[in-house]
């Protein structure tokens, strides 16, 4: 970078008032190289060193917000880690998040505004087909808390989704069944058909059967509705959110 005759390097200059102060924090973010090669795209032939100090001075912070977040570091390991996971190798090129009903998948995204350098938030993105095409729309999100881990921020954007019903991404041969009866539930993990008619087990027996299901693998929590008209089977009950697994003829694991 030239200033009158001589090659300078920005974080050489010998700034003062506001321009110092200016790039003392260039400096300090690590964001001096951006600014010095603005610098020679801006002034190809040269600039003076008041005019250089000026340009620290009054235009730097309000042109370059970005230069100065104190999140800037944190924020570039984010999106590497979820762009690597959208990229990672497989049958669906990146890592699942979360499911809804009819097989919906969601990916982890992040959204960071150009405009206002102090956006950040992870969002969830849905996978859609329609007229021959298909894309991804952002239909959940969370405000990005710097206080607490990348893994706990991505817990706070599955616990919002699993008030609206959506679980976390299940394996081939799982399956969501929401609305299980809770009387049945002990019988399908553990055989214990106690305090069961035989009428119950074959209402049960039957239901598994005609559904292809071995067994539960899980009972989701804080999914217990105390009293639901509409079990997956049986009269109305109390009733919580179940993962099954299929039987293994059908389990393509």
């Amino acid at each position: 970078m030239k200033i009158i005759d001589e090659d300078v390097d920005l974080e050489d200059f010998k700034a003062w008032s506001g321009g110092k102060e200016t790039l003392d924090k260039l400096i300090e973010y690590g964001t001096v190289g951006k600014a010095q090669a603005e610098i020679e795209e801006l002034f190809p032939d040269g600039i003076t060193d008041t005019q250089l100090n000026d340009w620290l001075w009054f235009d730097v912070e309000d042109q370059h917000p970005e230069w100065f977040d104190d999140y800037r570091e944190e924020k570039e390991d984010i999106r590497g880690r979820i762009l690597s996971w959208m990229t990672a190798p497989g049958p669906l090129g990146f890592i699942p998040l979360m499911e809804a009903d009819g097989g919906t998948l969601y990916r982890l995204n992040y959204e960071d505004d150009d405009d206002d350098f102090t956006v950040f938030k992870l969002v969830a993105e849905a996978e859609w087909h329609a007229n021959g095409g298909s894309g991804w729309t952002s239909e959940y999100e969370v405000d990005y808390d710097f206080s607490k881990s990348l893994d706990d921020n991505i817990q706070a954007l599955k616990d919002e989704m699993a008030e609206n019903g959506v679980h976390p991404a299940l394996c081939p041969g799982l399956e969501y069944v929401e609305d299980f009866p809770t009387w049945a539930i002990t019988y399908c993990i553990y055989d214990d058909s106690s305090g069961m008619s035989d009428k119950d087990k074959k209402i049960v027996d039957d239901w598994m059967e005609e559904n292809k299901y071995s067994h539960i693998a899980e009972v989701v929590e804080n999914t217990r509705n105390e009293f639901n008209k509409f079990p997956a089977f049986g009269l109305a009950c109390e009733t919580e959110t179940v993962v099954m697994v299929k039987k293994k003829e059908d389990n393509n694991v």
